[in-house]
């Protein structure tokens, strides 16, 4: 029994698999390729011909008449790795693409001192810029279509822009400084947002400017264009574009300009020669426009100016011809608080201390209507016929009404027949 016990309890003995080796042994450590899959950049000049990713491991420096980096490959990244591309006198660009490329990225680090351009890939199509630091070279950044150039600082260069994309291009979060001809240069269906543009386009152009159909929002242009005052502005936009939130101050002409059909709003313009212009057809709404030298608000046709503050300007707002001026507060301008020429509409606006007229109208069909002017030289002044002045009241002017023959007036009442008047359409004068 006891046999027969333990042999029960026993293990069983199972078949074992082989101990011989399958293979010869292998690595188990990651190879350099596998940790680093980059290609290194050790010397300028550099022409790099294959797809793939490069890095810098120490500042490069150029080579007289040559470029430093030549991109002649699509699908290229080539990270600075926090180091420097160096020109010298006599050198070309310091990253070049010859012919069109596309998928390039260029990021983290330094170029500067080069003869021609800091980066010249304006033939290089949907690339990404991030992250560099642009200084002291012919042109900065230039780069193509369907591009984004992203926390970028360029500074002191000399030709063409501190950056240029073309069409569908996103610049963002850039801080672009005292280059000489010109600030950010963008194409149509662009975007340029979260700029800082400041004392750029010396030679006469725009601290910003883009093609048709572009967006320039929250940023800042200051001191752009010739010392002088007599060319260059902060923003400039072409036809049926936005600028949205922007300030511009001390900027030689306008500190804003907007082609046809495009909507400036929620704006700043102080101490520009014009604030805003327009060429018309556009639409200025909810900006501040002050202490500008000549005009704060200038339109030439067939525009909306609304919910405007325009102070201490020289004139307040000019509008020639077919525009819309409503609700807008105008005080305390050197010459006229609202100047309008022909087939203009200015209707509830508060036009007070102007020194010249509160709302001035120089030719005919104007609508002048429930506006309110207190202490200006002149409250209201109408100098040709047919225009329609009602339901406005003025006070404390110099002289409140000033209307010329051939106009249809609502009565003017004095303070002793307001109570009595059953006129509707009727101005008082107190």
């Amino acid at each position: 029994m006891l046999l027969a016990a333990l042999w029960i309890s026993a293990p069983l003995a199972l078949p074992q698999g082989s101990l011989a080796p399958t293979g010869p042994p292998a690595p188990t450590m990651k190879s350099l390729a596998q940790i680093e899959p980059r290609a290194p950049l050790a010397a300028l000049p550099v022409t790099i011909t294959n797809a793939g990713s490069y890095y810098l491991t120490t500042n490069l420096v150029g080579v007289s008449g040559q470029n430093g980096v030549n991109l002649n490959a699509d699908d290229v990244t080539l990270d600075l790795n926090g180091f420097a591309l160096i020109g010298v006198p006599g050198s070309q660009s310091g990253i070049n693409a010859a012919s069109a490329r596309r998928n390039l990225a260029v990021r983290n680090g330094v170029v500067r001192g080069w003869g021609q351009a800091a980066v010249s890939l304006q033939t290089a199509g949907s690339s990404q810029f991030e992250d560099l630091r642009v200084m002291g070279n012919g042109s900065g950044l230039l780069a193509g279509n369907q591009c984004q150039v992203r926390n970028c600082i360029v500074t002191f260069n000399t030709n063409t822009a501190g950056i240029s994309v073309g069409d569908a291009a996103l610049v963002q979060d850039c801080i672009v400084v005292s280059n000489a001809f010109r600030g950010i240069l963008a194409g149509n269906d662009s975007r340029i947002v979260d700029c800082t543009v400041l004392a750029n386009a010396t030679g006469g152009n725009d601290g910003i400017a883009t093609g048709r159909a572009a967006l320039v929002q929250n940023c800042v242009a200051s001191r752009n264009g010739t010392p002088a005052g007599t060319q260059g502005g902060g923003i400039a936009v072409d036809v049926g574009s936005t600028v949205i939130g922007c300030t511009t101050t001390s900027n030689a002409v306008e500190g804003i300009f907007a082609q046809l059909d495009s909507v400036v709003k929620d704006s700043t313009a102080r101490d520009n020669d014009i604030g805003i212009s327009t060429v018309g057809g556009a639409t200025i709404q909810g900006c501040t426009v002050a202490l500008n030298y000549s005009v704060g608000i200038l339109d030439e046709d067939g525009s909306v100016i609304a919910n405007c503050t325009v102070t201490e300007n020289g004139t307040g707002i000019v509008a020639t011809n077919q525009t819309v001026v409503r609700e807008c507060a105008v005080a305390w301008n050197a010459g006229d608080g609202i100047l309008v020429h022909e087939g203009c509409q200015v209707v509830e606006n508060n036009c007070h201390h102007n020194t010249g007229t509160g709302i001035r109208a120089t030719s005919t069909d104007n609508r002048i209507d429930r506006n309110l002017t207190t202490l200006n030289d002149t409250g209201i002044r109408v100098e040709d016929e047919f225009n329609l002045v009602l339901h406005n009241q003025s006070s404390n002017n110099t002289n409140n009404f000033n209307i010329s023959a051939g106009n249809a007036l609502g009565t003017i009442e004095s303070i002793t027949s307001m109570n009595t008047n059953k006129n509707p359409h009727a101005n008082f004068d107190f």
